[in-house]
């Protein structure tokens, strides 16, 4: 058990970002540890009295805070459906929009077929079952963070997406997606904030808009095209012309 939390916090530690989401992977080592926690109450009580009734304190203790905890989030656990909890939990970050985006990606383009995400959502990937046009698929290191290579791997990350050409093109116009910070912007420039209008423009037409809201609304192929200005946040897939 002990080597499970360690490794656990390992996983948490590798890429040395903390969000609050990746320390969902510490639970359950963390429920293990709770369970032997209770289980060895209960043997020292029973070896300190005689009335084998306080061994059951333990567990009753256990239960009440488990009960305590169960009615505080009673909506999450009983009412609320796993995409209205991810809402609840996580706001606008798109956790169960890019599961349906993800899908319309890989039923409307071939196995082999490549596609960029512009923001840090690399799970579309993941759904579509595509490979990544560009070797970035986090955007903090490039606008967000204060590091030398910024500006480089902006570069980087337009040269490979324009010669791969990749069939779709998906942006997340999501703060959280980017975390863009005014003053790193201007020691890195905003290269690839330039570039991505233009080149969305001159080569793409919408194929798909979601509009980040607590029921967010999609709308795919004539309907994405046909939208009036719509407001932020929101993800547009745009499939090559």
């Amino acid at each position: 058990m002990a080597g499970f939390l360690v490794f656990s916090c390992v996983a948490v530690s590798l890429s040395y970002y903390f969000s609050a989401h990746y320390f969902v992977m510490l639970l359950p080592a963390l429920c293990l540890f709770a369970g032997q926690a209770v289980s060895a109450a209960m043997q020292c009580v029973r070896a300190r009295n005689r009335d084998k009734r306080w061994v059951a304190l333990p567990a009753g203790l256990f239960i009440l805070m488990w009960a305590l905890a169960a009615l505080h989030h009673h909506e999450i656990f009983f009412a609320l459906s796993p995409d209205q909890v991810c809402k609840r939990i996580y706001n606008t970050n798109p956790f169960s929009e890019c599961l349906p985006i993800g899908r319309y990606l890989g039923e409307h383009s071939a196995p082999g077929a490549r596609i960029a995400v512009l923001g840090s959502e690399p799970e579309i990937m993941f759904y579509a079952r595509r490979h990544s046009a560009t070797g970035y698929i986090y955007m903090y290191d490039l606008v967000a963070g204060p590091q030398p290579y910024a500006g480089e791997m902006q570069r980087e990350m337009i040269r490979q997406i324009e010669e791969a050409r990749p069939e779709y093109l998906v942006f997340v116009k999501i703060p959280a997606s980017w975390d863009l910070r005014p003053d790193f912007q201007r020691a890195a420039g905003t290269a690839v904030m330039n570039w991505i209008p233009k080149f969305m423009k001159d080569f793409y037409e919408p194929a798909g808009l979601v509009i980040i809201k607590p029921e967010s609304e999609y709308y795919w192929g004539r309907e994405a095209q046909n939208r009036p200005p719509f407001p932020e946040p929101y993800i547009g897939i745009a499939k090559r012309k």
